[in-house]
């Protein structure tokens, strides 16, 4: 799942693994550490390895869009200011990791509080984004048309 964010000076975009509630490797027993931890590390070593490679796939991107048709002209004038680089923009190196996929009784119940519990000691409350349906994630930047 990729994300941008233009809350912060300059934009951000960012690349988070999105897991199934259900998915194991958001649990460990006891003090272990849960698998989709040593995954998250891995993308932070990978995006800070090639951030310079992803900035400049995201300008092609970018290109890409100015070129189509059906665009709006505000999506396409800011695609623009980033390729001509008069809009500035960073790659966070911090992936969020996103759950989805459960019900507000699996959400509160006492057995996964713990596990959620570890996963917002170990990365942040903020980078761990929970809603029960992967609909419910919203792109943080949006264009007025």
């Amino acid at each position: 799942m990729s994300w941008e964010d233009k809350t912060h000076f300059p934009p951000q975009r960012g690349h988070n693994p999105a897991k199934l509630f259900a998915n194991k490797d958001l649990r460990a027993k006891g003090d272990n550490n849960p698998a989709v931890l040593s995954q998250i590390r891995k993308y932070e070593s990978l995006i800070n390895q090639h951030k310079e490679e992803i900035e400049n796939s995201y300008r092609k991107v970018c290109r890409n869009i100015c070129a189509l048709n059906g665009i709006s002209e505000k999506r396409k004038e800011f695609a623009r200011m980033v390729c001509e680089k008069k809009l500035t923009f960073c790659i966070s190196e911090k992936p969020h990791l996103v759950i989805f996929g459960f019900d507000q009784d699996q959400q509160s119940g006492k057995i996964w509080k713990v596990h959620y519990d570890k996963l917002k000691m170990k990365l942040g409350d903020d980078r761990v984004l929970m809603k029960g349906e992967p609909k419910d994630f919203i792109q943080r930047i949006r264009f007025k048309d």
